[in-house]
Formats: C-alpha cells, structure tokens, sequence
C-alpha cells in the first residue's frame, strides 16, 4: 500500500474519530456553558432589579418621612399661631377690612351666615380666599362670637401654609371646646353634615386626652369629601393655659404616592403597601395592617365608621414572621416568598414612626424573565454554530485527505509535531515542544513555539502572584466597620493596580470598649513593593495598640522608629491615628505628614481642617510627634480622614478634583449616612477622571455624628 494510502487512512482514523468525539462533547459543553450564562443572567438580573427596588423603598421612605416631617413643622407654626390669635383682647370684627395685605380677605361682621340651612353649607368650589365657619349643633352664634373673629384672621396663615406646601396638604382647621370649627379652603366641595361634631373624632379627642406637643398622623375619612386623609393634631390653649381645643391638619393619602418612580418594566406588577404592625392605638401585634395600597380606589365607606384595615399576608409563613420579626427590631430587607399564589420579592423598610413600614411587592418571574429569554437566544445560536463548526470540520478534514495524495510524510510530521505539542499547551503542560529540524520554517515556527510555554508559565505565575497578592491585601482590611454608639463609621479603599500602599483600619483599644483607633496611611508608590510595606505597618501598629497607654505621640514614636528598620531612603509613609470616643464625643489624634482631617461642622455650615502633628514615618528614626485634641463633635458633624488620591486626581485635561469639589459633595450630602457618603466620594472622583481611571489609590474613612 502507497504511503499516502497510509496516511489517508491514519488521517482517517486519527482525525474523523476524535472530531466526532470533539462535536459531541462540544455540544453538551455548549449547553453547560448556555446553562451557566444563564444562570449568572439570571442572578445579576436578581441582584440588580433588587438593589433598585431597595433603593426605591429607601427613597420613598425618607419622602414620606420628610412630609410627614414637614406636617410637623407647619402644625407646630399653625398651633402658634391660633393660640396668639385666640390671646387677643377685644377682637375688632373689622379686624380684616383692609384687603392692601394679601389683597383676599373680606371683614367678618355677619355671624348670622354660619350653618345656613340648618348647619349645612351650599356645595361649591373650594374658595382660598376664606375659611369655612362652622357651628355644631346646639351651639348658639353668640356664644363663640368673639373666637369667630379671632380665628377669621388666620386666613393668611393657613393661605402661606397651604401655597409652602403645595401639592402636599389637604385642609387646615381648628376645632374649639366651645362648638365652633373652621377649616381653609373655604366653601368646601361638598356640605358639612348638619350632626357633624369635630369635638368626638378620633383627632380631636386624642389631641385632648393626650395635651402634649402633637398626635403622630393617624388615618381616617374625611367628612367633606369621604378621601382617604392623613392626619396630625395638636392641643391648643388661652393665655391661661386653659384647654381651648385643637387645630389639625389633613393630607390626602392618594397624593402619599405621587412621587414614586417604578421602573418601567415593572411598573405594572409592582405593588406598594404601607402597613402598619397593629391598630394605632395598640401594641405591635404579629399582623401587618395594609394603611394604604397604590392600587387602592376611595371605597372607604364613609366618615361616621371606622376604616377597613385589610391585612398584607403570605402562604410562606415562617419567612412572613422572619420579616415582621425584622420590622419589629427596625430593621429593612428583602424576602422571596408567596404572593396571591405566586413566587413574589418582598422588599421592606425600616419602620416610619412608631409601628407604619413601607412594603413593595413585584413577582419574581417578571424579574427573571429577561434572563429566561436571553437562555433561548443562547442555546439557539450555540446549536447553530455548532452546525457550522461540524460542516466546517469535515470539510477541513476532506481537503486533509485529498492533500495527504500530493504531500510526503516530510511534510506531514512536523504539522502533525506542532499540533501534538499545541494540544498538550492548550491543556496547561507548559513544558511542550516540538523538535523540528527541517531548515525551513516549520523549524522557525517550532522555536517560536518552544519559547512560548515558558513564557505563558511565567505570566500565569505572576497573574496568580498578583491576585494572591491581592486578596491578601483586601483580606487585611477592615470588612466591616466599627459599631460606636453616636456615630456612623465607613472605610473603603479603592487601588488603582492590583495591589496598592494605602491602608485604613478601625482598632478595638485594650480595656475600652467605649473608644476605637481611626487609622489611615499612604505609602509611597504602588504595586507589591508599597503592599509588603503596608502590611508591615498595619502589623507593627496593631502591636503597639495592643499596649496603648493614653499617649498617641509616644505609640507614633514606637512605631516610626519600627518602621523605619522596613524602609529604604526611597520608602516613608504618612499615618493619620485617631482615638474616637462614644461617652464624650471626642477625638483625639497625631498624624505623620499626612494631610489634613476635613471637619464639617453641621451647625455653622463651615469646613476646618486638623493640622498634621509630626513629620512623615518610616523615613528615620527618633522623630517627635504631638497629640492634638481633643475636639468635640456636635450632632450632624463630619470628619473625612482620606489619602490624596482623592483631590489630586485628575480629569482628562489635567484639572485635579480639588478640596473644594470635596467641600461641596459632603456638604450636599450631609443627611446622607457614612457608608452613602464613601461610595457618594468614590463615585464623583472616578466619574471626574472618567474615561482615564485613577492614577493614585483612593482610601477614605467617613465618620459622622448622630
């Protein structure tokens, strides 16, 4: 037999059988693999639809919570108001007859227009001009004639009142112990039933029996328009600190929700609750009453009964009680369980007020059904290319064949050397070669070869040196920060190549439990050489914290001096080491070279900056530092200790981020928290340098006092 009848058919035999073996294994990896994508779809989609529905939740929290705020503070200026009204001596009925003021108000001389028709008033457009007087029955106009007029001349107050908080209140009245009532608007859109006493509803006998400062909102049914309304009431009293009655005020529940932003894709499905763990006048009870629902029509029933309080329930009962367990200790989350018989997300707030959360409710399959599509698109265009890669494959191995006629087996051995010796490299054995000598350039290629094995060993050893390196490094800083009554802590470190020298951590002091080491430093340069040196310096500190004795001059002492038997002339490091205290709200620090601690005081609206105390460590020995402090911290203050990368970085054009940008991003986000705050810091200062990353590490530690 001819040799290339030979080689054919070990060509033959070689080839087609391992390629059918290729194909086959091939498509069942295809599909692992589709599998694998999809399920990694599947959990980003998972992840990211909720961490926005948390954000979501969170967001319209602090809403409600603001408004909610918000009534608190025009009640308190309403209440103020009435009682100097109700103080004033011998009120003139033609108190209001110049109209110069809000250019609005007509002279109240008439009582006898209160309660026409036997105490109902004609159904018309709200009047902001005026207020509503009422008068419950059995009350003689005479008898209040003097209050009338008094409380006539707070239009002007509910009208700035109303416009200040526009698209947000309802009605502002007042109710006295004497009968009368007023409310603004005026001329209410629907009449005040003739039986109607304000002195027996829930807001006014609460106000009464309690006299403090206001009732927290409760809900109920208006009387004039049967809405759904939120409502929050205070006492008021005469000079002589004698009960008088009680002013209040309405927010419609339908507008709690206006400024909700769903996202698009979801916001047909997605439901949102408040609920509240119990009846308002009881304990917290293990049932979630629904207060309000998006879907909700005005069906209440009407103002003389009580309001239908349905309950928000899950067939998933034990991860139904896990997350009222949570609502009970405050706490927000997220749960997968049952929701009218399907798979549902649950994400929760923290609790608003005493016992009210916010719930948000979207089916799970509309969340996953992106990534249910993207398997199909997968898995159909992988067996499509795996058809293409077959007919390909044999074609490959036919010209092979018709081509092993017209070639010696001179020719065919070195390929076939070479695509041995490329096998066994793609496998991992780096240590592959193919012994080629022909002269020609299959041989050039077979030293080409030979070289790149030991090459690629030695960039996979330094890729998994690095990321050892790195882990290592993420592994010495703190994954969590400090819990210290009266303030919010938060660290974070950013590096710029693999590894990095800028370092923070939070140290538990020996023998105090009411104090905690803030620590930051920046060795010079990048890379595993600043690495190596930050963790000798994180392990040479923690050492001598351990003996701390009060004096942070004399522990900066002991521990430049170490440091500096690690360094070289070309190595320092500046440190930055605070004690914070919860009992007395201080701190007190020493710093080498590093740069200053910016203070934000909350109060006066103004940024001060805490000196460095010492020279840069690790440079030479028996150098002397200083401890300053301590300053004491009010509540709403800042301090961010951080390294320059943060205002030394640089825009494309070479204008650096600079202290002031940093000025302004914490004082915009001063209500924020600590941990929003750092990742707010982090955020401006990549997107500043955006499309280039940053040249430098990025390390900053947010302490913020409650």
């Amino acid at each position: 037999m001819k040799i290339r009848s030979k080689l054919l058919i070990l060509l033959l035999t070689v080839s087609l059988l391992p390629v059918l073996a290729i194909v086959f294994l091939t498509r069942i990896s295809i599909r692992h693999l589709s599998s694998r994508i999809s399920n990694d779809i599947q959990t980003k989609e998972l992840r990211d639809a909720t961490e926005g529905l948390t954000v979501h939740v969170h967001n319209y929290r602090e809403a409600i919570m603001g408004s909610v705020s918000a009534l608190r503070v025009s009640l308190q200026l309403q209440v103020r108001e009435v009682e100097n009204r109700l103080a004033t001596q011998n009120p003139s009925p033609h108190l209001f007859s110049d109209k110069t003021a809000y250019g609005l108000y007509d002279t109240l001389t008439d009582l006898s227009a209160i309660n026409p028709q036997e105490g109902q008033s004609h159904p018309k457009n709200l009047n902001f001009q005026k207020q509503t007087l009422f008068l419950t029955k059995g009350v003689a106009p005479l008898n209040i004639q003097k209050d009338a007029v008094r409380l006539w001349t707070m239009t002007p107050v509910y009208h700035d009142l109303y416009e200040s908080n526009r698209g947000r209140l309802f009605w502002l009245y007042t109710g006295l112990e004497n009968g009368l009532y007023t409310s603004y608007p005026g001329e209410g859109m629907s009449p005040l039933p003739a039986d109607y006493d304000p002195r027996i509803r829930n807001w006014y006998r609460v106000a009464k029996e309690r006299q403090g400062d206001w009732v927290p909102p409760s809900i109920g049914i208006d009387v004039a328009t049967q809405k759904l309304v939120l409502t929050v009431s205070a006492p008021v009293f005469r000079p002589d600190q004698v009960f008088a009655g009680v002013t209040a005020i309405d927010m419609t529940m339908d507008n709690m929700f206006s400024g909700l932003r769903i996202p698009s894709a979801l916001k047909d499905k997605a439901e949102l609750f408040l609920v509240t763990l119990g009846k308002p006048e009881a304990e917290i009870a293990d049932e979630l009453d629904i207060l309000m629902h998006n879907r909700d029509t005005d069906d209440f029933g009407n103002w003389r009964t009580k309001v239908k309080m349905p309950k928000l329930l899950s067939a998933d009962t034990d991860a139904f009680r896990e997350m009222l367990e949570d609502l009970k200790a405050k706490k927000s989350g997220l749960r997968i369980m049952g929701y009218n018989g399907e798979k549902a997300i649950w994400v929760y707030s923290g609790r608003i007020g005493r016992k009210a959360a916010l719930v948000m409710i979207v089916p799970y399959a509309v969340v996953l059904r992106l990534a249910e599509q993207t398997q199909a698109t997968l898995l159909e265009e992988n067996i499509e290319q795996l058809r293409r890669a077959g007919l390909l494959i044999f074609a490959i191995v036919a010209v092979a064949a018709i081509l092993s006629f017209f070639k010696a087996k001179k020719f065919t051995t070195p390929i076939n050397q070479l695509a041995l010796a490329a096998n066994t490299l793609a496998e991992g054995d780096f240590s592959a070669r193919a012994d080629i000598y022909t002269g020609d350039e299959l041989q050039r290629l077979a030293e080409v070869f030979n070289d790149l094995g030991p090459k690629l060993k030695e960039h996979e050893n330094t890729q998994r040196s690095l990321a050892l390196a790195r882990a290592i490094q993420q592994n010495l800083l703190p994954q969590q920060a400090p819990k210290l009554p009266g303030f919010e802590i938060a660290g974070r470190c950013r590096y710029c190549d693999e590894t990095g020298g800028d370092y923070f951590d939070f140290i538990h002091l020996p023998d105090s439990e009411n104090t905690v080491g803030i620590v930051l430093g920046d060795v010079t340069g990048h890379g595993v050489g600043a690495a190596l040196l930050m963790a000798s310096a994180r392990s040479i500190l923690r050492n001598a914290s351990l003996h701390f004795t009060g004096d942070l001059a004399k522990l900066m002492t002991q521990f430049n001096d170490q440091l500096s038997e690690d360094t070289g002339d070309d190595k320092f490091m500046t440190l930055f080491y605070g004690i914070l205290g919860s009992e007395s709200r201080s701190l007190i620090w020493a710093s080498g070279g590093h740069d200053p601690v910016l203070w934000y005081h909350h109060k006066q609206d103004a940024f001060e900056e805490l000196p460095n105390t010492g020279p840069l460590t690790g440079y030479m020995k028996n150098m002397k530092y200083e401890q300053a402090g301590p300053i004491i911290l009010e509540a709403g203050d800042i301090l961010l200790v951080g390294t320059d990368g943060i205002w030394e970085a640089e825009d494309p054009s070479g204008q650096p981020y600079g202290k002031d940008r940093l000025y302004e991003m914490l004082r915009s986000r001063a209500k924020s928290s600590a941990e929003q705050m750092v990742d707010a810091v982090i955020a401006s200062v990549e997107a500043f340098s955006a499309p280039v990353p940053p040249s430098d590490d990025i390390t900053l530690i947010i302490i913020k006092a409650l």
